[in-house]
């Protein structure tokens, strides 16, 4: 399999198969950052919490009454009397003020259960050794999108429960469909002898057809 196969494999199964615009990964993947370089998907480092080496589940929760019903909200402090407002050009000691009179000193959130402003919210986990770390998230793009609509139609295509291997260009797609345009696994791989082999040893009915998809 070529690196090319390799990375269109990748792209198919992330974002097509696990129905998914976005994946985070902890360390950079090469056949996804093959992707970025084509322009099928594109990749953002950020911070996040991170979980014996998986990006943690974490919920934030409100200090005063323990609800996790919280509301983003930004905060300016009024230059002229030094009060705190939740919203730009409104002050709560002097009203309405100009915006340039506003600074912005960040994001809070109010809990919609008791309506306590947060500043800091209680983080709860089920992880014992929750930390900070770098993850990368690559999110399809436009061209990433077009590439897959066109698998999509090679695959609904497809009559009857089965297992089908199709050739898209020069690679090689199975898709595993429960029943028409439901589909539950797509990968692509060698070996579609041993596999299907496999497959109908267990009953399960294989065809091989062959189309070609054209890239834009």
């Amino acid at each position: 399999m070529t690196k090319k196969n390799k990375s269109f494999n990748v792209l198919i199964w992330e974002f097509l198969a696990r129905n998914r615009n976005e994946v985070i990964k902890l360390n950079r993947e090469p056949s996804l950052d093959a992707l970025v370089e084509d322009d099928y998907v594109e990749r953002e480092e950020i911070t996040t919490f991170v979980c014996n080496g998986e990006p943690a589940q974490v919920m934030l929760k409100c200090p005063s009454c323990g609800g996790s019903n919280l509301e983003p909200l930004g905060a300016w402090i009024h230059t002229k009397c030094g009060s705190v407002s939740y919203e730009e050009g409104t002050c709560p000691r002097c009203g309405h003020v100009p915006p340039e009179d506003m600074v912005y000193i960040g994001p809070v959130y109010r809990c919609r259960n008791c309506g306590a402003i947060v500043n800091y919210p209680l983080i709860d986990t089920a992880c014992s050794e929750l930390r900070l770390g770098k993850a990368f998230i690559y999110r399809i793009t436009e061209k990433g999108e077009r590439f897959l609509r066109n698998v999509e139609e090679v695959l609904e295509d497809l009559p009857d429960p089965k297992v089908m291997f199709a050739t898209v260009g020069d690679l090689r797609v199975e898709a595993l469909v429960v029943y028409p345009g439901d589909i539950k696994a797509v990968i692509l791989s060698s070996g579609e002898d041993e596999r299907r082999g496999k497959l109908e040893r267990l009953g399960i009915k294989v065809e091989l057809i062959h189309i070609n998809l054209i890239i834009h």
